[in-house]
């Protein structure tokens, strides 16, 4: 009886093992859904860190392989050094300087036309506010 028993807890066992493995498996080879998002910068050094060091922590927890970039109108602050520093540890920061706000605002829309697995365009300036002023869900 009690070598029934042992085989039938060890049947049970191997059965779970083998189950919970194939689970694990198959949630490892899902392709990762890739979130790119897009943040237009003009003197931001206020709001840049809390708002990428976010952003990486959400995608992080979600699982999603994150493609960041971010366009910086000439700003006069310390926005590039913070976004600099940053880049050195996320390898998917990415930064693109340009000479003009409205410069800034135009790459991103070409940005967005040409990626297919763009979440986000983000405008980050020195009033303090974030806005999100274009999304196209992936």
């Amino acid at each position: 009886m009690w070598t029934q028993l042992f085989l039938a807890l060890a049947l049970y066992g191997a059965i779970t093992l083998v189950w919970q493995w194939t689970a694990w498996s198959s949630r490892r080879r899902a392709p990762a859904r890739v979130m790119h998002f897009v943040i237009v910068t003009e003197n931001a050094e206020r709001d840049i860190e809390g708002v990428l060091r976010h952003l990486l922590q959400k995608c992080r927890r979600l699982e999603y392989a994150s493609q960041i970039s971010i366009i910086d109108a000439n700003s006069q602050d310390l926005t590039v050094p913070i976004i600099e520093r940053l880049a050195k540890d996320h390898l998917n920061l990415a930064l693109f300087n340009v000479s003009s706000y409205m410069e800034a605002t135009e790459m991103a829309q070409a940005i967005q036309s040409a990626d297919d697995q763009l979440c986000a365009i983000y405008e980050v300036r020195s009033r303090g506010d974030v806005k999100k002023f274009s999304r196209h869900l992936i």
